[in-house]
C-alpha cells in the first residue's frame, strides 16, 4: 500500500466525480462535482484524489480560505478538512487511516496549531475514525453538523 494525495486538476476530474459512494454515506457526503465545484470559489482550499499506488481510491478537501463567512462577514483561518470520503469497495482497506495522516502532516508542516472538520451526528463510523486520531467534540454544531478539533502541538 502506498497512498499519496493529489491535487485534482483536468486529468483526474472526471474520475473524481465517479468515484462511488456506499447507499449508507451518500445522505452523509456531498458529491465530488460539487465539492471540486465549490473549491473554485474558496482559494485556499483544494480537492485531492487520494491514491493507492495507481488507483484513485478517495476524495479530500482541505486548507485554509479568507473567505468572509456569507452569513457574519467573520474569518476562519483554521486549517479545515471539508470532504473526506474513501470510494464503494476500497473502505476498510486502511487507505483512509493513511490519507488522513498525510493530511495531518500537510497542517502540521504548514505551522497550523488544530485541524478542525465537520460531520453529520448521525454519523458513527466517522466519528469514531475522526476519534481515533484524537479529534474531540467541539460541542459545537455548524449548518447541522457536529464540529471536530484535533490539536496539532
Amino acid at each position: 500500500m502506498r497512498i499519496q494525495l493529489e491535487k485534482i486538476d483536468r486529468m483526474n476530474w472526471e474520475e473524481a466525480i465517479d468515484l462511488p459512494v456506499t447507499e449508507e454515506h451518500k445522505e452523509y457526503v456531498a458529491s465530488n462535482l460539487y465539492s471540486i465545484a465549490q473549491a473554485q470559489f474558496f482559494p485556499g482550499v483544494d480537492p485531492y484524489a487520494i491514491y493507492n499506488d495507481d488507483k484513485m481510491v478517495g476524495f479530500a478537501m482541505f486548507g485554509v480560505t479568507d473567505v468572509p463567512d456569507e452569513n457574519d462577514g467573520s474569518t476562519d483561518l483554521r486549517f479545515w478538512v471539508w470532504r473526506f470520503m474513501i470510494a464503494k469497495g476500497e473502505q476498510y482497506k486502511g487507505y483512509g487511516k493513511e490519507a488522513m495522516r498525510l493530511i495531518i502532516k500537510i497542517a502540521k508542516e504548514k505551522g497550523h496549531k488544530e485541524m478542525m472538520l465537520s460531520t453529520e451526528p448521525a454519523n458513527e463510523k466517522a466519528i469514531r475514525f475522526y476519534a481515533g486520531f484524537g479529534f474531540i467534540d467541539t460541542g459545537i454544531m455548524q449548518d447541522g453538523e457536529e464540529v471536530f478539533r484535533l490539536q496539532l502541538g
